[in-house]
């Protein structure tokens, strides 16, 4: 066989490995590619206990659920539950996560074998890795069809993460916290950068214990949705659903003030990565709300909104960002 013919077939086959199509597409060229989100970050996640996870085709998974695709889906789970700690990732993603702990579980729509696994990632001790491992054990130890069960139910979740939708927000009013002071001039005395102001509120989802929520709003002309997306990578956000939790990004607090300090998105070795608000002056928090977010340890970060009563675009983006004590 000539040489470039072989580079060839072992070029196919790789991408058969990583995507799950067959050979022949592979080859060929032919096989659907569906965008999926960036999962990358789930490799960092304890429920894999170590083992490889195969991010590249979990997204084109997910990217398929997301487009309906199901010569794509059947192709691919079958392979994808073979990879029980890809599976692991996808779930804890999904349903290991402290919303679903307030509610209790997965919900009543779940199947037997992941309300089993969810049990066991919650249930095996105090040590967060112990939990991993023991749900991953458990899942290796599951028929194929069981842990087929387990991937399906998380990609219904997955599924549901819509990048593009239209639609009006939810957003609830509050308290304006903050209005920066240095807004950083450019030579038409206009801010150069983009700043955002917060304002306060929470929200209740059908089937789901209240969320404390910030509302971003513009406080310099470069702020705004296109500013957001390219900034944060969130999803578009309807207010129907929750948006799902990237505890990448943190909301700092301060306990001695009960006071916001900022929001940040930190990289794999918990550096700042990114600023996307700052607090100019330290403002104690209602009780309330200091006492909510302090029971759920997460925050629903939504934008952009107005600074009179919190309402969103039309098309605003959101994450469930992670609460920081300091």
């Amino acid at each position: 066989m000539p040489k470039q013919n072989r580079s060839r077939k072992q070029a196919a086959r790789k991408r058969k490995a990583a995507t799950g199509m067959s050979l022949s597409a592979a080859a060929n060229g032919t096989g659907h590619k569906h965008p999926g989100p960036d999962l990358n970050r789930l490799s960092t996640l304890p429920h894999a206990a170590g083992r490889p996870v195969n991010t590249r085709l979990a997204t084109a998974l997910v990217g398929a659920c997301r487009a309906g695709c199901q010569p794509c889906q059947a192709s691919m789970i079958t392979k994808l539950v073979a990879n029980r700690p890809t599976v692991a990732v996808l779930a804890a993603a999904a349903f290991d996560n402290p919303l679903t702990r307030l509610a209790g579980g997965p919900g009543m729509f779940a199947s037997e074998p992941t309300r089993a696994w969810w049990t066991t990632a919650r249930a095996a001790g105090s040590d967060e890795q112990e939990n991993a491992q023991a749900a991953l054990d458990l899942l290796e130890r599951m028929t194929t069809s069981d842990a087929t069960a387990v991937l399906d139910d998380a990609l219904d979740h997955w599924a549901a993460g819509v990048d593009h939708v239209e639609g009006e927000g939810n957003g609830a009013p509050g308290l304006q916290i903050v209005t920066p002071d240095d807004l950083g001039l450019d030579d038409d005395g206009e801010p150069a950068n983009a700043f955002y102001g917060v304002m306060l509120g929470q929200i209740t989802l059908p089937g789901q214990p209240p969320l404390p929520m910030l509302t971003l709003y513009p406080e310099s002309p470069a702020a705004g949705l296109a500013d957001l997306r390219e900034r944060t990578g969130w999803n578009a956000w309807d207010g129907s659903r929750l948006p799902m939790v990237d505890t990448s990004w943190r909301l700092r607090l301060n306990i001695p003030t009960r006071s916001l300090e900022e929001l940040v998105l930190v990289d794999d070795e918990g550096f700042d990565d990114e600023v996307l608000w700052r607090a100019a002056e330290q403002v104690s928090l209602p009780d309330s709300w200091w006492d909510l977010i302090d029971r759920t340890e997460h925050v629903l970060v939504a934008g952009p909104g107005s600074p009179e009563d919190g309402s969103l675009e039309a098309r605003a983006v959101a994450v469930v960002a992670r609460a920081r004590f300091m």
